[in-house]
């Protein structure tokens, strides 16, 4: 006599040989379900295993696009309630997908058609969990191997050791955010004997951005040990590496503003040379506008280049505003230093290097205005030509 067990509500009754049959069934399934680690695998197997072994006419994981027989999409257009779902939850509760079957003829299910299908279900969610899992340690697992290989490209360009010039110590410090850093340091030595040095951020972090880097500095030492002029270099960089439409406003303000300083220190030097003349000879007046100008010009370059530092637009337009009032001062030191060498012949010389000073300091002044105005083209993308009030 076989034992039995009697389920209330179906009437039906399941015996004990049944009862392992089902679950010999599901564990089968449940190997099948886990035998891969591949999330489509996975959800693919599944369906087969619906259709196949419980004879459903269709079966789909509709979020998934994924389909087995009949497509319970056809079916719903048809009979909604023929149609019965299947919740699959991660571990937290959230939901990862459903699992909808198609009966067929649109018929009830049996009690063991729907426990199995319930089991089949609970054991494809933690599948198909451990599939996303592997998924995610497979992608860092690259991202830490692109990581690593693009750590070590970004220390073998850095200097491994600095040149000894005399009268001058150079040291740098390269500290990563993360693992990978951005910076790029390089030195060149010119044909001249100068040294170049080149400081840069590189954008990105991975392998992509470290090869990049590579490219950049055979380009830039196969060009920059010919000698060419530092703005042609530039000039030719931009042509072969095309940044974008910001990066090359700013590149372009870079290379004109070293233009405008290197015009400053020549200036500056043109003013000390005409101040060793003066210190040799009696003052012509007591100096009052010059010194204006020099503190209004200095005040000048050094808000020029904060701004330029800190792509500061209302900072830039604050400089070019300044401009009018160092073009006030110069006309008026011109015009008492005229009445001077009117009234006092033996003046002149010293006057006319007074001149010349006055003349140099609005020209420094005219060259901050010059990174005023680079700064908000580079900022703004805005061309100001010397006039702030159209710097809006």
């Amino acid at each position: 006599m076989a034992a039995g067990v009697q389920l209330p509500g179906g009437g039906e009754t399941i015996d004990l040989q049944q009862q392992v049959a089902r679950l010999q069934a599901l564990l089968e399934a449940s190997r099948q379900v886990h035998s891969t680690i591949h999330e489509n695998e996975v959800l693919e197997q599944v369906l087969r295993i619906v259709v196949r072994e419980l004879e459903m006419s269709g079966a789909a994981f509709p979020s998934t696009g994924l389909v087995y027989g009949d497509d319970p999409s056809e079916a719903i257009g048809a009979d909604k309630g023929s149609l019965l779902s299947w919740p699959l939850d991660d571990r937290d509760g959230t939901r990862m997908t459903d699992l909808v079957v198609v009966p067929p003829d649109g018929r009830e299910l049996t009690l063991y058609e729907s426990d199995f299908i319930e089991g089949l279900a609970l054991q494809a969610a933690v599948a198909l969990e451990n599939a996303r899992y592997h998924k995610r340690n497979i992608a860092f697992a690259r991202v830490q191997q692109d990581l690593d290989a693009a750590r070590q490209i970004q220390r073998s360009l850095l200097p491994q050791t600095l040149p000894d010039i005399e009268g001058y110590s150079l040291a740098f410090r390269s500290n990563t955010c993360y693992e990978v850093g951005g910076d790029y340091l390089d030195l060149v030595e010119q044909p001249d004997g100068s040294l170049l040095i080149v400081v840069a951020d590189v954008a990105g972090k991975g392998l992509a951005s470290a090869i990049w880097s590579v490219s950049f500095r055979a380009a830039l030492r196969g060009m920059a040990v010919t000698g060419m002029p530092l703005d042609e270099l530039a000039t030719r960089m931009l042509a072969l590496f095309q940044p974008m439409a910001r990066d090359l406003r700013f590149i372009t303000a870079v290379i004109k503003i070293n233009n405008d300083l290197e015009r400053m220190g020549d200036l500056a030097v043109n003013i000390t040379e005409r101040a060793l003349t003066l210190m040799r000879e009696p003052a012509v007046k007591p100096l009052i506008d010059i010194p204006r100008i020099a503190d209004l010009a200095e005040s000048m370059v050094h808000r020029a280049l904060d701004a330029f530092a800190k792509h500061d637009a209302d900072m830039a337009r604050d400089v070019l505003l300044a401009d009018d009032a160092v073009d006030r001062l110069r006309d008026a030191v011109y015009d008492e230093l005229l009445s001077f060498m009117q009234e006092e012949r033996s003046t002149i010389n010293r006057a006319v290097s007074l001149m010349f000073i006055a003349q140099n300091l609005e020209r420094i002044a005219d060259h901050s205005t010059n990174i005023a105005e680079d700064v908000l083209f580079a900022v703004k993308g805005i061309d100001v030509r010397h006039h702030a009030e159209t710097g809006e």
